[in-house]
């Protein structure tokens, strides 16, 4: 019984950064796909988009992105983040929101591995006005996708999945918070990945149960915990150590939303990928 849709895992991108003769995997992305207009009748047209993290690309130059190939194995494609001095992708225009896009020519992209995987705005998202209408809260489950401590598959570009549970997110459905908290485990590599809910049969009485598996935010980084060794001698902090809390931070998928609608205003490039040992193409 799969809990999880095979598109959504074949939707999932490894972000590197080129290092010599190969590439080290630092984080996790995902297509997503902005339902366009369209007339009555006719198939439905995406825009496809990169989702990851503002810290993900900021300061760089270059990444690579790595893409499954439906079974045949994967396509790794440069992509410069910088033309005529300007970034080519858009982050939040709130700075204490740790999102950010990178708009992706679909065709060349299909041209290139096949068919294409996406998060579809349209049948594959869960809001936050949506979350709340269907009762999502502390404890229910979620999976966790991407690509900690940069473990990517040789062959296939198979994402790690992992279970927790949501840990806090009335504040943010409330609107008193940015994002929201999971009880998951968290790793560097993980930022960018997608959180989606856990589907269930049962709940308790008066509320409805989540029967469905959607995208509900990504993911930026765990929460540290902070432990300081003090001096016995002297009583002044001597070490600092950092851990892992369990704790996870999650941005919702509205700020996808919402930094999608500041390109839409904006029409910023299109970034069109060529095959790794090629140069990428920019096109207005």
């Amino acid at each position: 019984m799969a809990l999880i849709p095979e598109h959504y895992l074949k939707a999932i991108v490894a972000i590197g950064s080129p290092q010599q003769s190969q590439v080290s995997w630092q984080a996790t992305g995902f297509l997503f796909g902005h339902l366009l207009p369209s007339a009555e009748n006719q198939e439905p047209h995406y825009k496809v988009f990169l989702v990851t993290n503002r810290h993900v690309l900021l300061n760089q130059s270059l990444v690579v992105l790595r893409f499954d190939n439906y079974g045949t194995g994967t396509t790794q494609f440069p992509v410069p983040l910088v033309q005529n001095n300007k970034p080519v992708w858009i982050a939040h225009s709130d700075p204490d929101v740790d999102v950010a896009i990178l708009p992706i020519d679909g065709n060349l992209l299909y041209q290139n591995i096949g068919n294409i995987s996406l998060f579809k705005d349209d049948t594959d998202i869960l809001p936050l006005y949506s979350a709340k209408a269907k009762d999502i809260c502390e404890g229910d489950g979620i999976f966790v996708m991407g690509f900690p401590l940069g473990l990517v598959h040789q062959m296939q570009n198979f994402a790690v999945v992992r279970r927790g549970i949501i840990s806090r997110i009335k504040d943010c459905m409330g609107g008193h918070s940015k994002d929201f908290l999971v009880d998951a485990q968290i790793f560097p590599g993980n930022s960018g990945g997608p959180v989606v809910s856990k589907p269930e049969v049962i709940s308790i009485q008066g509320t409805q149960s989540i029967n469905g598996c959607l995208l509900l935010g990504v993911v930026s980084a765990y929460l540290p915990f902070i432990d300081i060794a003090v001096s016995k001698q002297t009583g002044r902090n001597k070490i600092s150590f950092e851990e892992n809390s369990g704790l996870g931070v999650v941005y919702p998928v509205d700020r996808i939303q919402e930094v999608i609608k500041q390109f839409l205003m904006t029409l910023n490039p299109v970034v069109q990928s060529a095959p790794i040992g090629s140069s990428s193409i920019l096109v207005t």
